[in-house]
């Protein structure tokens, strides 16, 4: 009598759970990938408000003052909108300078919000030396000086001699400026990141508090 020998190799569903277990251990290396990552822009972040902290601190030390308030914009949140910034740059300049574009950059809502304060933070930053030195340890991954189309973000100057002042300013790891405020009066200036969202005043926020 004669035996049935049984087909070598897999039949389809062996190969269907094979490949669903396969699918399964993708996804989860994927979500443990995922995971780090944001663990390491968190870590990141923190490092960085910590640092621009630092340098902020550097500066009130050496001017005895922090480099610039915030005002109160029209919904009554701390920001330094445009024309704040155009104020800044005109006392410390002793000149007239006009935006070449505005300083405004698309949220995780799609909704525009301004980069100003942030671009603010690097000018003062990068103007004192000592402030500066503490601020260079930002990496360059999270300093930009371009707007949402990838154009340039700069002022003219039009006080002799006339050239072109370019804004950089710091950007968190999902590519959000950091919000800067302050009040005079209060103890130190709060910097923000709108966390992964990449929106502020949620929970995800990371801030320097």
């Amino acid at each position: 009598m004669r035996c049935k020998r049984r087909q070598s190799g897999m039949s389809l569903m062996e190969l269907l759970v094979a490949l669903a277990v396969i699918l399964i251990l993708i996804g989860t290396l994927i979500g443990v990938g995922s995971h780090v990552k944001t663990r390491a822009n968190l870590d990141l972040t923190r490092a960085m408000l910590e640092t621009l902290s630092t340098a902020l601190a550097k500066y009130h030390s050496d001017f005895g003052d922090f480099p610039f308030d915030t005002d109160v914009d029209g919904d009554g949140d701390l920001d330094v909108l445009d024309i704040y910034l155009q104020s800044h740059l005109e006392a410390d300049l002793g000149g007239t300078v006009s935006p070449v574009n505005s300083l405004q950059e698309k949220d995780g809502n799609g909704d525009w919000i301004s980069t100003a304060s942030s671009a603010a933070l690097f000018y003062f930053l990068d103007k004192n030396p000592s402030s500066q030195t503490i601020a260079a340890a930002v990496p360059n991954s999270l300093i930009t000086n371009k707007d949402d189309s990838g154009a340039a973000i700069q002022f003219t100057f039009t006080a002799p001699p006339n050239n072109m002042i370019d804004l950089p300013r710091y950007i968190d790891p999902w590519k959000i400026s950091i919000r800067y405020e302050y009040l005079t009066g209060t103890a130190f200036p709060v910097l923000t990141s709108a966390g992964p969202d990449k929106v502020f005043d949620t929970p995800d926020d990371i801030t320097s508090k």
